[in-house]
């Protein structure tokens, strides 16, 4: 063996390394990417990014006309997140991109999935999703936004099941300062 040393390590502490690895690497990108995007968009002096509740008017509604609330969060770089409940009290998520389209002005996309939903046939499937493609305009400070949507539901083999449109309006959510003795 004249001077040389072996070292044997096990399969999965060397996968576990590599992985590591590879995942650090994926991370920094995804940090570098995340700042480009919000260079290249112009979304670092966004003012609307943050969380509001919106209050969704939609008149063409699977379940008929329904008003609703939803806490929408957008990212920088582009993501927005929303959570809503169904008529049945069962809360959705709904993920997706926006993008500045104006000095006040962007459009979204987000999609959703449900466990199970009634079709307008009265079947009842296991898994639905929706895909709303919105447009919102925020006022000067970026507190408050109005728009419109459109929504698309599919079934689960990916048709078109049901369509429908509405306005909307939200409000930022701020912070309340913690009431100190």
């Amino acid at each position: 063996m004249s001077g040389r040393l072996i070292v044997i390590v096990p399969l999965a502490v060397m996968l576990g390394l590599v992985f590591a690895g590879v995942t650090a690497s994926h991370a920094r990108g995804a940090s570098a990417n995340l700042a480009n995007a919000a260079d290249n968009d112009n979304q670092d002096d966004t003012p609307f990014l943050g969380s509001y509740i919106t209050t969704v008017h939609a008149p063409q509604s699977p379940v008929g006309p329904r008003t609703f609330k939803a806490l929408d969060t957008f990212t920088p770089g582009g993501g927005i997140f929303v959570t809503f409940f169904s008529p049945d009290g069962t809360q959705n998520n709904a993920h997706g991109t926006w993008s500045r389209t104006g000095d006040r002005e962007i459009t979204i996309t987000h999609v959703g999935i449900a466990p199970d939903a009634i079709l307008p046939s009265g079947e009842r499937v296991s898994f639905v999703s929706v895909k709303v493609r919105e447009k919102f305009t925020f006022d000067g400070s970026g507190s408050n936004f109005t728009g419109v949507f459109q929504a698309e539901f599919f079934d689960p083999s990916g048709a078109t099941v049901r369509t429908g449109s509405g306005t909307v309006e939200g409000a930022r959510i701020v912070v309340n300062p913690l009431d100190t003795d």
